[in-house]
């Protein structure tokens, strides 16, 4: 009995044998979402069966060997029972502005979200006269701006699907999702039909000018700071995740912006 380590394993201690048979499948699968051949689709569905009942064999092997390896030791058996009934962890409440601590997951949401608009609230413009007239006159030519029709773009600066792949494959393996919960292992693991699709989307984009609203967004999560209270919103560090879709759009157009920028001389 081969068992590789559980640092390369994402389903724990698995047989080499059946890590072999789930590399196969994943090929057959991606062969057969290339071709739609009714033989590699039985030969896929056969091989899940067979994967299926093997690791349910193994799993009920390793859990025999776990009960026969405890014992009857009050000791083993209070470790076994504490593994399987694990609590999940308390949450650290939240303490409002009045001063009540809120522990519904809600409630600490709304406090947390309010604290951030008060801080992310511009500061009021200056009232003296020069002040005025200049955000007048970056108001009008931002207005001007917006209101002019993009200009034709050229095909040397529109996005291929083979530059598209590179940008794909060189995204961070453990990023987390955004809103869209499209991690970049599946923009990784996409077939070149669907690469082919986003590309047209993106040169659609380059082309119109105007880049979709929800791919904007993005999903704030907060995490405490080190050594300081958690139950007050100040002492949480706001973090933004956004859509991998929208980031790679990102890279894609700064390879075509490098094309007209000059580097900066240290």
């Amino acid at each position: 009995m081969t068992l590789l380590p559980v640092s390369t394993s994402r389903r724990g201690y698995l047989l080499l044998s059946i890590k072999r048979r789930l590399r196969l499948k994943r090929s057959i699968h991606k062969l057969w979402i290339r071709t739609r051949c009714p033989k590699l689709k039985k030969e896929l569905y056969d091989l899940s069966k067979n994967i299926s009942e093997a690791v349910g064999d193994f799993r009920g092997v390793t859990w025999e060997a776990t009960v026969d390896h405890v014992g009857e030791r009050a000791r083993n058996l209070n470790q076994l029972c504490h593994q399987l009934t694990k609590a999940a962890a308390p949450k650290c409440p939240v303490t409002d502005r009045s001063g009540v601590r809120r522990y519904d997951a809600k409630a600490r949401m709304k406090v947390i979200a309010e604290y951030l608009i008060d801080q992310f609230t511009p500061n009021p413009p200056a009232t003296s006269p020069k002040m005025q007239e200049h955000y007048t006159q970056v108001k009008n030519r931002v207005e001007e701006f917006m209101v002019t029709a993009p200009s034709s773009v050229s095909g040397d600066l529109f996005i291929t699907p083979a530059a598209l792949h590179k940008i794909v494959i060189r995204l961070p393996k453990k990023k987390v999702p955004g809103p869209d919960g499209i991690s970049t292992a599946a923009l990784r693991h996409l077939p070149r039909r669907a690469i082919v699709a986003i590309n047209t989307v993106f040169d659609g984009i380059l082309r119109t000018g105007h880049f979709p609203e929800k791919q904007k967004r993005g999903k704030i999560i907060t995490i405490p700071k080190a050594g300081k209270d958690p139950c007050k919103p100040e002492n949480t560090r706001p973090i933004t995740l956004l859509s991998h879709v929208a980031k790679t759009f990102e890279h894609a157009l700064l390879t075509k912006m490098r094309l007209f920028l000059t580097p900066r001389k240290e």
